[in-house]
């Protein structure tokens, strides 16, 4: 919680300068440090391109994709859809996950590792 704090405090500093005034390796680190404290609310629409708003490449977020089917079938019965399931067990999930890959950029109410989820569950062939 203090790291979080103190990086708050480093973009706020930092916001009070026009971005073109600094360097472009000094606005890259601050561009990063905002992405890091901030978490990515869920758009609305039909369908989200999870990895699109996330700014994640296809190789990271394959990998994610990996992680959490392997999660889901090692503790979830896969014949049973999203709406029958436990919400503690998804509870669980969505924490081993997020223990699992600390890098997963963060977002309001955990919404894309449920996505995610949903869809691998959904989708699963049978």
């Amino acid at each position: 919680m203090a790291t979080n704090k103190k990086l708050n405090k480093i973009t706020v500093l930092n916001q009070s300068k026009k971005s073109s005034d600094l360097p472009v390796q000094q606005n890259r680190i601050l561009e990063k440090v905002v992405d890091e404290t901030v978490s990515i609310s869920k758009p609305t629409g039909a369908y989200i391109n999870i990895a699109k708003i996330l700014n994640l490449t296809n190789e990271e977020f394959n990998g994610y994709k990996s992680s959490i089917r392997d999660l889901i079938e090692a503790y979830i019965d896969v014949e049973t859809s999203w709406e029958k399931q436990e919400r503690r067990a998804i509870l669980k999930i969505i924490e081993k996950f997020k223990g699992n890959n600390s890098h997963f950029p963060k977002t309001t109410g955990d919404w894309a590792i449920k996505e995610l989820f949903r869809r691998l569950m959904n989708n699963k062939r049978k």
